[in-house]
């Protein structure tokens, strides 16, 4: 009876994973009409490069973003997406980052948070585009996830459509995360390798937009991480039982209290004025009820 319950686990875990893998939200967008799209490959060949700036106009994020994008696109259509330079290209691109076909094309980079994307293509090619850090690298996984299908389900689970003709709609998208700190605990320790290895779970952190966990993300490929008080401490930085709290909210002025001696002691205002305590953005407020 032992041995059928551990032949039983691996299939109803497979099980368990089967709607994951396999609902509607995977499967590539429905075909649009041919004058309305913008072709990146036919039958596994495709005529675009991947375009990103050099090293002293990109940032490590936006050359990382440019790598993921032709890594995939490969898996996906069985074509080769050359990744080059800005300055040395002509022809129908897929421009990743703040690059001056970006520019050209009126995105204002000035205008966008640090975390906020655009994707919009013109008559032959597309923009990738976003606010630094983090922006051009979810601009990248936005574009793979809504016009691709692509999903990352665990560190060593991904949903990669196979679309040897892979053509998108004309786009026109802003957006950003929902949340200002994402991150998830759902880890083992980080000196445990057993399951899979730091860069594995790296990579899955920042495809599905998490910004939180330094350990994992505190570079510069992936954007850095974002950080709440001092090592060791769930307290925002700087701050002590007497101090008050402020922070930006779309909703305007609130008021929460904490209960003494659970953590802070004291009210926390936070009026619709943008606001920090000693140098550190407390955003973390804004998730706060």
């Amino acid at each position: 009876m032992k041995h059928a319950n551990v032949l039983l686990i691996p299939l109803l875990v497979s099980l368990l994973l089967t709607p994951l893998a396999g609902n509607e939200a995977a499967d590539p967008p429905e075909p649009v009409a041919r004058e309305e799209q913008v072709r990146l490959a036919e039958d596994s060949v495709t005529r675009y490069a991947v375009v990103v700036g050099d090293e002293e106009t990109s940032t490590a994020a936006e050359r990382f973003a440019a790598e993921e994008l032709a890594f995939f696109l490969q898996k996906i259509t069985g074509a080769t997406f050359p990744i080059v330079k800005e300055d040395e290209y002509e022809g129908p691109g897929i421009y990743v980052g703040q690059t001056q076909r970006a520019a050209g094309i009126g995105v204002d980079f000035g205008e966008l948070g640090e975390e906020e994307w655009v994707l919009r293509t013109t008559k032959d090619d597309l923009i990738l585009t976003g606010g630094r850090p983090r922006g051009t690298l979810y601009a990248v996984y936005e574009f793979l996830e809504t016009q691709a299908g692509c999903r990352w389900v665990t560190p060593n689970i991904e949903v990669i459509p196979v679309n040897r003709d892979l053509a998108i709609p004309t786009l026109d998208t802003r957006g950003q995360p929902g949340f200002a700190w994402r991150e998830t605990t759902l880890y083992p320790r980080h000196d445990d390798p057993k399951r899979f290895s730091k860069e594995d779970y790296a990579r899955f952190l920042v495809r599905n937009r998490y910004n939180g966990g330094s350990f994992w993300l505190n570079e510069p490929r992936f954007g850095f991480a974002v950080r709440f008080g001092r090592p060791g401490s769930h307290r925002p930085g700087g701050c002590s039982a007497t101090s008050t709290l402020s922070c930006q909210l779309p909703q305007g002025h609130r008021k929460i209290s904490l209960s003494p001696g659970k953590d802070l002691g004291q009210e926390v205002r936070i009026p619709p004025a943008r606001a920090a305590l000693h140098g550190d953005p407390l955003l973390a407020w804004m998730l706060l009820k």
